[in-house]
């Protein structure tokens, strides 16, 4: 009799606190709102649903988009007289009053939805106190005073928990039935307000009956209240639950690619000036962002790394393609299961790049005045820097000899003639123009580098986007994958439609770079690529196999590919082959491109309007007449040759016949050099 005395005593002095802000409400300041967790969305350039971010699933919707009907079975399940209270409700707190003196403890509230919403939006985890209750009494007063019964009404269904992780009747809608929000009948609608009191114990999933039996109780009070009339409740309360049969989307497609364009909203100041600033914006925020993603191409690219490397044991595959002149990942393959092993290899990873690295000490030469057609020896060589130091410098096979143009050597990928190159030009230079053209990560200039032999390495995606220069005119455009952004407020934060390059060679040195890499597509170690239209590429193999490159690309998609183990390891019998950039690279990369042109226009790349036609010789120290032994060419006007070929004052007297003896030439097939012994040492190879 004791308890129920002090239980007494308690509700009757709550009553009399909560008549007084109810009857006289005073200024009130309420403490600062619990921010609405709002879910952002991830979806490809064709809308296409990608993932879902979130700490608590929720979608805001405005009154408007809410059904009537919906709005109808919430107050019948919760608050019968929400539409006449003024925030509290006496006659609710009288009978919770009875009820819990009653029972000798507090098992009924009396909370209005007002008084819901109130505990929702200032104080969702306070314990349940008297004082709590008082205080959330009061703020549903103010509330009254401040917002319509619509307002409220719609607020409180936006924050409101309806089981299995769903916030707010957006996400409940998802979650339970797969019909839109705006189609839900009086069936759907009473499950879903019925679910209110008690999400977990009236779980349809797990306890249909208890749940069809909370259905038709709410669909009951909606027919006494004249909501809807008893036909209408006899043919609800017979319909079956209606729930999702099919699973809720999940978070599976590209996921390597969501993440990445996580890590981009994570480290931009446009969305927050604070990493926390950026992590509510995207996990509590409800940004809306439409990616750079084609699903076409994605698919493209999964398909042609499964069908060439999809064995239990093969080696890993990193893909990205990227529009060259925007900067736009496209498609993107960071490994073949990122449940298993989420590091990103197209993006994070940090791999030797071999002779893919070449195009960068070429553009380098051409830009220092060296011809492409420019001849070196290309025979093996030992080069000494200082009495301490050498760097034995091996082709293919021990093979070479002879002089041999650097469009040749570049076509054959002939270590001899670019080590020989590096040491005209200086390591610095190749560094320079590689970080130029795209980059970013360190690069220390030893003489090794005009092989790819780098101390730290390079990763696919700043290999695609550094070759996508080549093909911008020498405009490069840094990679994104994030196209629009905007967020819960409409408001923009990235468009990449502001976004623009950075020169960083002359149109003229990018096209003969395109042009020497034609060649490499078509008659060199990269010609098991192609796909018959206009394309440049270049292979990379280092030293033991480890890593093994494709990059190359059409006149509108740069595409890299590299296919190596997670821990480095010789990939030496993979289906019973050594791998090289001439082979499962090649054939990745053919696979993917020939769907991912499919259907285009066939079209060349652009010439500058800065080459000049003239015809060399001399190698290309000097302009030869049409009748003199030459080349064709369209070359900068930076490395016209200022002279013309002089002609013979006299005529050359005849040789003496002799058996031909045949030159050596470096061989032609993509396969790996041992590395040069010059510091650094890291692996190298020249396809």
């Amino acid at each position: 009799m004791g308890r129920i005395t002090r239980s007494a005593r308690r509700w009757v002095f709550a009553i009399l606190l909560v008549l007084a802000p109810a009857c006289a409400p005073t200024r009130f300041a309420p403490p600062t709102a619990t921010p609405l967790q709002l879910r952002s969305t991830i979806v490809a350039a064709d809308g296409t649903p990608l993932a879902t971010l979130f700490v608590q699933n929720r979608t805001a919707v405005q009154a408007s988009a809410i059904p009537s009907v919906v709005k109808a079975a919430t107050i019948a399940a919760e608050d019968a007289r929400f539409l006449s209270h003024a925030g509290i409700d006496l006659k609710g707190i009288a009978r919770a009053f009875v009820a819990n003196l009653a029972a000798g403890r507090v098992v009924q509230g009396g909370s209005t939805i007002t008084e819901q919403l109130a505990k929702l939006m200032y104080g969702p985890n306070a314990p349940r106190t008297l004082g709590e209750k008082l205080r959330e009494a009061r703020l549903a007063v103010w509330l009254e005073q401040r917002y319509s019964k619509d307002e409220i009404l719609s607020m409180y269904l936006n924050r409101a928990y309806f089981g299995h992780g769903a916030y707010g009747i957006q996400a409940a809608v998802e979650t339970y039935f797969d019909v839109p929000l705006r189609a839900l009948d009086a069936s759907r609608a009473a499950l879903l307000a019925g679910l209110l009191r008690a999400p977990a114990a009236l779980d349809p999933f797990r306890d249909p009956s208890a749940a069809l039996s909370r259905r038709n109780e709410v669909l009951a009070r909606m027919r006494d209240a004249g909501t809807i009339t008893a036909a209408e409740a006899a043919r609800a309360s017979s319909a079956p639950l209606s729930l999702r049969t099919r699973p809720l989307p999940t978070n599976a497609h590209a996921p390597y690619f969501v993440e990445y364009v996580e890590d981009q909203v994570l480290s931009d100041p446009a969305f927050g000036a604070t990493e926390q600033e950026r992590q509510d914006a995207l996990y509590r925020g409800g940004l809306t962002i439409r990616t750079t993603l084609d699903p076409r191409l994605q698919n493209a690219a999964e398909q042609a790394v499964s069908g060439v490397l999809g064995r239990a044991g093969d080696p890993d595959v990193a893909l990205i393609a990227i529009d060259p002149h925007t900067g736009a990942v496209r498609a993107m393959i960071g490994g073949k299961d990122f449940a298993r092993a989420p590091f990103n290899l197209a993006v994070q990873a940090r791999r030797q790049p071999g002779s893919a690295f070449k195009p960068f000490a070429l553009a380098a030469a051409i830009e220092d005045g060296i011809s492409p057609d420019k001849t070196y020896q290309s025979s093996e060589t030992t080069l000494h820097f200082d009495a301490y130091s050498s760097w034995r410098v091996r082709n293919y096979d021990g093979t070479g000899g002879g002089m041999m143009s650097l469009r040749t050597a570049t076509e054959r990928s002939v270590n001899a003639v670019y080590a020989r190159l590096v040491m005209d030009i200086g390591p610095g230079t190749v560094a320079g123009m590689a970080q130029r053209a795209g980059i970013t990560s360190p690069i220390e200039p030893f003489p090794s580098i005009a092989l790819g032999a780098l101390r730290t390495g390079v990763s696919p995606l700043e290999m695609a986007s550094a070759y996508g220069t080549f093909a911008n005119d020498g405009v490069h455009m840094p990679p994104h994958g994030i196209a629009f952004a905007k967020d819960a407020s409409g408001n923009v934060l990235s468009d990449e439609r502001a976004r623009r390059g950075t020169p960083a060679m002359d149109a003229g040195i990018a096209y003969e770079v395109t042009s020497v890499l034609q060649d490499v597509a078509r008659y060199g170690t990269g010609a098991n690529a192609w796909i018959g239209r206009p394309m440049a590429d270049k292979t990379g193999t280092t030293d033991g196999h480890r890593d093994a490159w494709l990059v190359g690309y059409t006149p509108d998609l740069v595409t890299a590919v590299w296919v190596g183990y997670r821990i480095p390891r010789p990939m030496t019998n993979v289906h019973g082959i050594s791998v090289v950039g001439a082979s499962f690279p090649s054939t990745i990369w053919r696979r993917f491109m020939s769907r991912a042109e499919a259907g285009k226009k066939v079209r060349d790349f652009d010439v500058p309007a800065a080459l000049m036609h003239v015809r060399v010789g001399g190698n290309g120290t000097c302009i030869a007449a049409s009748d003199q032994p030459g080349m064709d060419e369209s070359l900068p006007v930076s490395l016209v040759p200022s002279s013309p070929c002089p002609r013979p004052t006299q005529p050359a007297p005849s040789p003496s016949p002799s058996p031909a003896v045949p030159s050596p030439s470096p061989s032609a097939t993509a396969s790996p050099s041992p590395k040069p012994s010059a510091s650094p040492k890291p692996s190298v190879s020249p396809h």
